[in-house]
């Protein structure tokens, strides 16, 4: 499952909307998650990252900060890679 790290209190953040349409249109299931909502998820998203830039994007334990497609496409086809296997 993907995790999107997203702030309800940043309604125009273009790249939060820009991963979310990303993950739709290719069918990926993923979870968002609103980090001023959710503190204990936040709180995991900052130890792992030092970040509070957003989206952030948690797939396969591997951490993705803003939305940098060659690295989303790099973790995704690692993913299938190894499924295939």
């Amino acid at each position: 499952m993907i995790k999107l790290f997203i702030s309800s209190k940043a309604r125009d953040c273009k790249a939060c909307e820009t991963a979310r349409k990303y993950l739709k249109f290719n069918h990926f299931k993923y979870k968002e998650i609103d980090i001023v909502k959710n503190r204990d998820e936040a709180n995991k998203m900052f130890k792992k990252t030092s970040q509070l830039i957003l989206p952030q994007l948690e797939i396969a334990g591997e951490m993705v900060i803003g939305f940098n497609l060659n690295r989303i496409a790099e973790i995704l086809n690692n993913l299938i890679e190894e499924k295939s296997k």
